[in-house]
């Protein structure tokens, strides 16, 4: 393996506060970074995504007064629904004006679920030691040439690369490493997964849906379709006539 590797294509920071009661946007900073890069090689446009946005929808709390945002239920709830793009949303520098606009503005969910398309779901790179972790986020940036979230003593970065035994990592002040006498200051790391472009897939179902095989199975065999090609809508109600209709495709298909 090689002992040096930096992702080249990185976003510059960008729309990254701490506000007055020293609420920091980093998570959403370093995720809205990453999804430029995903939507690089995907749609192949260099497309600016909202860290307010992101901060808003993915606060910790499900109130104004929450603070901060737990790393995996953020990662997890970018790689499902996505972001809206950066000029949708005002720069807000207040954790509690983010999260009011998201509530306010339902149309940029909307907006937000069609990026979701790029990513198939997330893993968390764990091992039995730090070391071990460095090892398999070496192995993950050199396979997919994409970064990885990672967070330092509570602050959320991209993981860009690697030197020698040195993390490379994207702050909002430029690269910066970390050594391996440090290990113990990386908390998370997460990989978000790629979406293969053409795999048949709902963006309002992630990968970690509980009734995900059923939803799968029943479409591809015909039995139920989506409201829309890229929308499965898992919470909707049935009508009377939409039941018989399943029920009619299932014992159809079985003649």
């Amino acid at each position: 393996m090689k002992d040096k590797y930096t992702i080249s294509v990185l976003p510059p920071p960008h729309n990254q506060y701490t506000d007055e009661n020293g609420e920091s946007q980093c998570s959403a900073f370093a995720l809205a970074g990453i999804m430029n890069v995903f939507a690089r090689k995907y749609f192949g446009e260099d497309l600016k995504f909202s860290t307010s946005y992101i901060y808003g929808m993915y606060r910790r709390e499900s109130n104004r007064t929450g603070k901060g945002m737990f790393e995996e239920e953020a990662v997890s709830g970018v790689s499902s629904a996505g972001s809206c793009l950066y000029e949708e949303y005002p720069q807000l520098d207040k954790a509690a004006d983010a999260y009011d606009y998201v509530r306010v503005n339902p149309a940029l969910t909307d907006s937000a679920k069609k990026y979701a398309v790029m990513f198939y779901g997330y893993e968390k790179i764990s091992g039995k030691s730090r070391e071990e972790v460095f090892e398999k986020a070496k192995a993950a940036l050199l396979t997919y040439d994409l970064p990885l979230y990672a967070s330092i003593d509570g602050h959320a970065v991209i993981l860009c690369g690697y030197d020698g035994d040195c993390y490379l990592y994207r702050d909002s002040d430029g690269i910066k490493s970390l050594k391996i006498k440090d290990y113990d200051k990386i908390k998370e790391v997460y990989r978000l997964i790629m979406a293969e472009r053409g795999t048949k897939r709902f963006i309002d179902v992630p990968d970690n849906h509980w009734g995900k095989d059923a939803i799968n199975y029943c479409t591809e065999k015909g039995y139920m379709n989506g409201i829309s090609e890229d929308l499965f809508a898992p919470d909707k109600a049935l009508t009377r006539a939409e039941i018989a209709q399943i029920i009619y495709n299932i014992l159809k298909g079985e003649e």
